[in-house]
């Protein structure tokens, strides 16, 4: 009797060891998942990072060097033209001009897109000005701002103004690209210490066939900026027709 006792104490004692290794395990598992989970969004960070570094370099360059050489190309034909020249070149010296000032607009275009300057509130506000009237210089799609420069919250954070910037032209391109929308409408407004940004298009909508590889990488950057600034978004999927979300921006731990 005794030894049966024994030998059940044993076991116990074994059983409860062997779970307390499983324990161990278990916890150590999760130790390591978390550290991965952690060095791929410090990893995430690093490369979104450095994107934005080599952004604001060409960026620069195009606007300092390109665009600078453009300029005065420019004017060495406008030099040409006051000395007065033939018909024939005067009409060729217009339709380069004309050339000139496209190609120096679109400089312009790429270099902000590339290295917007969103350093606080009114940078973000002008920001997105000029976004949509890159938008609205064609007539086949319009996008309208419903919010006005004193609304943006006070001392926003670069980092904040530069994630939010690069979210909505990213939605603004997956609307041009996919939507075969109208019509873009960006409302912001604060509730709670929680900036809400609702952009809608009128489009074929979320749930029609679009192409998911373009989509699933755009919306997945969205989310990568979006949590490296600690917001969220939703989107209204049950929609039948048009593209709805919205992104909610917490302002009590943006520094």
């Amino acid at each position: 009797m005794t030894d049966n006792i024994f030998i059940l104490i044993v076991l116990i004692a074994a059983v409860l060891l062997q779970v307390r290794n499983q324990n161990k395990l278990l916890q150590k598992q999760k130790q390591l998942a978390a550290e991965e989970i952690k060095h791929q969004k410090d990893l995430l960070e690093s490369i979104i990072s450095s994107q934005e570094i080599e952004r604001r370099r060409i960026g620069n360059d195009l606007h300092d060097e390109v665009g600078a050489i453009l300029s005065a190309l420019r004017m060495l034909i406008e030099m040409q033209n006051r000395q007065g020249v033939l018909t024939m070149q005067q009409e060729f010296i217009n339709q380069s001009k004309r050339l000139i000032d496209i190609v120096i607009k679109k400089v312009r275009q790429i270099s902000h897109n590339l290295s917007p300057h969103v350093i606080g509130n009114f940078w973000f506000y002008d920001a997105m000005i000029e976004l949509s009237e890159v938008v609205n210089v064609t007539d086949s799609l319009r996008l309208t701002l419903d919010f006005e420069e004193n609304e943006i919250p006070p001392d926003l954070d670069v980092n904040i103004s530069l994630g939010l910037y690069r979210v909505i032209t990213e939605l603004v391109n997956n609307t041009i690209e996919h939507a075969n929308a109208n019509l873009i409408t960006i409302t912001f407004n604060t509730l709670n210490k929680i900036w809400q940004i609702t952009y809608t298009d009128d489009g074929i909508g979320f749930n029609q066939k679009t192409p998911s590889t373009s989509r699933g990488m755009g919306f997945r950057n969205i989310e990568s900026r979006l949590e490296m600034i600690h917001a969220k978004w939703n989107m209204q999927k049950e929609k039948t027709s048009g593209f709805a979300c919205k992104v909610l921006v917490p302002l009590d731990n943006q520094h």
